[in-house]
């Protein structure tokens, strides 16, 4: 059960019914984030394309994904409760639009570029990430932009 939506306060003149109380109630009880995140976008394309470029097109060959926009509502209980139907936090999201872009070469060049980022070389300690990527000869980069 995640945390509800917020009640709509009652014009009639009327006291709220025990359903809206326990609803105002449960909602106290939570820290309540609205994140916007907007025209985000992802590319991918060789060490040498002209991704500057791409990035402010809407789009291009290297989009993977073209720009787009996601609101986030999170929840945080910020108090203890026994009820387990009352999640500790809580994320819902509207996404209005998604356009993908993916052909073979595209998946060949993110698989490489995660399996850079999160497979630990002999010997390093996996937490440079730059240094990783600098590594392969054959870098085709992966870029998660916000304009």
């Amino acid at each position: 059960v995640s945390p509800p939506p917020p009640v709509s306060s009652s014009t009639s003149g009327l006291p709220p019914t025990s359903a809206q109380l326990q609803q105002r109630s449960v909602e106290r009880l939570y820290d309540k984030y609205l994140v916007n995140l907007s025209d985000l976008q992802v590319l991918v394309g060789h060490r040498n394309d002209a991704w500057q470029v791409a990035h402010s097109q809407r789009h291009s060959s290297l989009h993977v994904v073209d720009r787009f926009t996601i609101d986030l509502q999170l929840h945080r209980r910020v108090a203890y409760v026994c009820d387990r139907r009352l999640p500790g936090a809580a994320i819902s999201a509207e996404l209005r639009s998604l356009q993908l872009h993916i052909d073979e070469q595209k998946i060949a060049v993110l698989h490489a570029c995660f399996r850079n980022v999160f497979e630990k070389k002999p010997g390093s300690d996996g937490g440079v990430v730059a240094a990783a990527m600098a590594d392969q000869r054959s870098l085709m980069s992966a870029s998660l932009l916000s304009a």
